[in-house]
């Protein structure tokens, strides 16, 4: 099976042929594209980026795309579809840490007390540090924005949560 959509060509289905085991699953910039002749005398090109997954509702992923959706900084999708009527049945909660939701990254603060420190290492697994007492001035003891300014320059790295 396969879906053609303009200039695209999917193939669901391995190929038998040996000589496709051969292929590396990463191209690099110097490598040989590799070529293909479909019976209707069309041509395609090998492209390994894409890497299908299976998730149906009774072989789900287990985080629902969330750590493809990191690692791809947002440009892949949570594949997570809220629950109806029709999937109910198969749906089950997860406790993955990188597990997303259908309705994406709710946008809220948490502050940061020692319980919620806490609970949050105890939720992800993750360990999450406060600082006390962080004097956020600089060598003249002139006060400076704080490190999490969005677009200000910092030697503190913002990492995202994701």
């Amino acid at each position: 099976e396969h879906r053609s959509n303009g200039g695209e060509f999917i193939l669901f289905d391995d190929l038998a042929d040996p000589l496709c085991s051969t292929l590396n699953e990463v191209s690099e910039d110097d490598d040989t594209p590799v070529f293909g002749k479909l019976p209707d005398g069309s041509w395609l090109m090998y492209d390994p980026r894409l890497k299908l997954e299976e998730n149906t509702p009774t072989s789900h992923l287990e985080d629902g795309g969330g750590l493809i959706q990191s690692l791809t900084g947002g440009e892949s999708r949570c594949v997570n579809a809220p629950r109806t009527f029709l999937n109910e049945n198969e749906c089950t909660l997860s406790f993955s840490s990188t597990a997303c939701g259908s309705s994406g990254t709710p946008d809220v603060e948490i502050e940061l007390s020692a319980d919620n420190i806490a609970l949050l290492h105890t939720i992800t697994g993750q360990y999450v540090y406060g600082v006390l007492g962080l004097p956020v001035v600089d060598h003249e003891n002139t006060s400076l924005e704080s490190p999490c300014t969005v677009g200000l320059r910092s030697r503190w790295e913002i990492k995202d949560a994701g």
